[in-house]
């Protein structure tokens, strides 16, 4: 019998994401993010999305992996 455990928290991104390249043409995507049970309290993460090995010069989106392309989308430009 697998044993399947799993946590859901709620944090919030602490700055833009950084999408980049492993040296094997993985695409990730790194960004921090805090979760806060109080201004007293809170606990910062380095979170790394891990997308797909990609080889062509323009990838779509489904090609680098949809969770990563999403995270890329969504965390860019929200702390101006």
């Amino acid at each position: 019998m697998a044993l399947i455990q799993s946590i859901t928290l709620e944090m919030f991104a602490g700055k833009d994401a950084e999408p980049l390249y492993t040296e094997k043409g993985q695409f990730i995507v790194k960004f921090p993010a805090c979760w806060s049970r109080g201004p007293e309290e809170k606990i910062w993460f380095d979170c790394i999305v891990w997308g797909n090995i990609t080889t062509s010069d323009k990838p779509t989106p489904q090609e680098l992996g949809w969770l990563a392309s999403y995270v890329t989308e969504n965390l860019q430009g929200a702390f101006v």
